[in-house]
């Protein structure tokens, strides 16, 4: 199924100056989009701080069915193939898959048919790959791909000005810290879940919709429900009133 849109497609960045930005924020930030404005149904960033070797940093979404589909992808999957070679679009799965087998039947059992792992290169430098999955046979065609390519081209760009130079050393330090913010943001999830009757998921969305209401890093929010300095309480009634329709003055 072919759905090539002539509507362009735009990156938006976080506000601020590229250095001021956490590599984590660009990261799922690009996941969003990819599900927002490319229509997959959920997208990851796989970074990389060691030769041969990619980390799950982000995805669209969190709960662990999610999170163990992407895992699988690192395992048996096409991400250092992508890496090393170049985009695979379009990779339709099936029980018999010849070349991803185990992940081909994961995906399936999760609603999914079709695949498409875009690499994270700007010139000759590759820092990551960009990992879609559709739960339709969604089908890109050369425009859709450039887009997607395009994105991706961006938030890589981004990450790369945010350390002000091509500097592989600090680059492979702050690829490091991003994926620490993995760490730190499984931790906001679980404390902010026990106020959600143990909602993964719910937690995910709230702390997402708090950064986003007040233009915060969402890895800054995460500290700081780990902290202790922002209580889940806390996150769950601002959001709440924000979503309130306000009142007319009388």
């Amino acid at each position: 199924m072919t759905t090539d849109s002539t509507e362009p497609v735009q990156v938006v960045l976080p506000e601020g100056e590229f250095e001021e930005v956490d590599i984590f924020d660009i990261a799922l930030m690009l996941c969003l989009q990819c599900v927002e404005d490319a229509h997959m149904d959920i997208a990851g960033v796989m970074l990389t701080t060691t030769p041969g070797q990619l980390a799950l940093v982000a995805s669209s979404h969190e709960s662990p069915r999610m999170r163990e589909l992407f895992e699988l992808q690192l395992q048996d999957g096409p991400s250092l193939e992508c890496f090393t070679n170049g985009p695979i679009a379009n990779h339709l799965f099936s029980a018999d898959d010849e070349r991803w087998n185990s992940l081909a039947n994961h995906a399936i059992k999760q609603g999914f048919s079709s695949m498409h792992c875009i690499p994270m290169k700007c010139e000759e430098k590759t820092i990551g790959v960009l990992n879609c999955f559709a739960s339709n046979e969604r089908w890109l065609g050369e425009h859709d791909m450039a887009l997607v390519q395009d994105m991706a081209d961006i938030a890589t760009v981004a990450i790369i000005e945010s350390q002000l130079a091509f500097d592989a050393s600090k680059l492979s330090e702050q690829l490091t810290n991003a994926l620490q913010s993995r760490i730190v943001i499984e931790q906001a999830k679980g404390i902010l879940s026990q106020s959600l009757d143990g909602d993964i998921e719910g937690a995910f969305h709230q702390i997402r919709t708090y950064s986003r209401n007040n233009n915060l890093g969402l890895s800054k929010v995460c500290r700081d429900i780990c902290g202790g300095t922002l209580l889940p309480a806390s996150v769950i009634e601002a959001n709440l009133n924000k979503s309130k329709p306000s009142q007319p003055a009388s």
